[in-house]
């Protein structure tokens, strides 16, 4: 293990001399992943196309997790990542938005975008032995707090709908919350177009 160790050491300080550090190297690779997620998607509506964008970037976000763990205070503002945001605010200028309006949207999108890759990963792991975690976690409950179902009527009712959704509920579960999340947002900001 110190070989493989040692080893990586030697790689990644021979990739050192051809950039000033590891700061610069990721965020190199950081805006290198982005570059996946600038393809255009064609004539759409304003809603599906920020929709497909909104999918896109959670699909790229999903494919490298990495990418979540660089901080959003200090962006790296790549030509790959502005390339991104840029597509997402022409199609919101495109409809009329304020630029306050843009702001807001672009901010809550990241966020939901990034939150969901991240519940989307946690869900596909979670799905090999998920059931299992469940089905002993409900007989726990059941025997320290019996009246929970009334204690957490809502709660409760949430779960049942989770039944409904086949044999990997917890994907399936965050693929719905993602697109409901986002369809939310857009149903907001559709009556502040209109009135503009």
């Amino acid at each position: 293990m110190r070989a493989v160790g040692q080893q990586l050491g030697r790689t990644a300080m021979s990739l050192y001399t051809y950039v000033p550090g590891r700061d610069v190297l990721v965020a190199l690779m950081y805006d290198r992943a982005h570059g996946e997620a600038t393809s255009s998607r064609g004539r759409l509506g304003w809603r599906k196309a920020v929709m497909a964008w909104s999918t896109d970037l959670r699909d790229l976000y999903f494919r490298h997790p990495w990418v979540l763990e660089i901080s959003q205070a200090r962006p790296v503002f790549g030509p790959h990542e502005q390339e991104v945001l840029e597509r997402l605010l022409a199609i919101l200028a495109g409809e009329g938005t304020t630029a306050s309006d843009r702001r807001a949207v672009t901010s809550a999108l990241f966020s939901i975008v990034r939150e969901s890759a991240k519940r989307k990963a946690e869900a596909a792991a979670e799905s090999e032995h998920g059931a299992e975690w469940w089905a002993g976690r409900a007989e726990a409950l059941q025997a320290v707090a019996p009246d929970f179902a009334t204690r957490f009527p809502e709660s409760v009712a949430l779960s049942h709908d989770q039944s409904e959704l086949g044999p990997k509920p917890w994907i399936k579960a965050a693929e719905d919350a993602f697109r409901d999340a986002v369809t939310l947002l857009l149903d907001g900001l559709e009556p502040r177009l209109t009135a503009s």
